[in-house]
């Protein structure tokens, strides 16, 4: 079992009023979850190369699927005291756990988008490697 960080562990005295009225609440990691995979609204989806390639797989791609939700559902995600960043602080596991489970929840919805708007490969040509690399100098 998870024990969010308390209000005095996690501060957010500096935060506006009406922000901290919901972030307060004590909402936990599962209700932040539904709650965002619930309202999720597909943006964008595209497929480009590893921008840093693990070992043997310097040719492979990654899928980049953008989502949108509101803004308040955002702000707890992150933000909440038992969000995302409240269960990496509890532990790096609960942290990891906590992001399996928000994405196992968003892929069936991810999926459906994926079938109806296939992502396209977005292909560096010479002249964005030559930018990319100039920027890095």
């Amino acid at each position: 079992m998870t024990k969010p960080p308390t209000m005095t562990e996690w501060d957010i005295s500096n935060l506006s009023p009406e922000r901290r009225a919901y972030l307060e609440k004590g909402w936990s990691f599962e209700e932040i979850a539904w709650r965002a995979i619930g309202t999720a609204q597909h943006v964008s989806n595209r497929i480009e190369p590893y921008r840093t390639a693990p070992p043997g797989e310097e040719d492979g791609r990654q899928i980049i699927l953008i989502v949108r939700v509101e803004p308040e559902t955002c702000d707890l995600l992150y933000n909440a005291p038992d969000g995302l960043r409240g269960r990496y602080w509890q532990s790096p596991d609960h942290g990891f756990k906590a992001t399996k489970h928000l994405i196992a929840g968003l892929q069936p919805r991810l999926m459906s988008f994926v079938e109806e708007v296939p992502p396209t490969l977005r292909v560096r040509t010479s002249t964005t490697l030559f930018r990319a690399r100039k920027r890095k100098v």
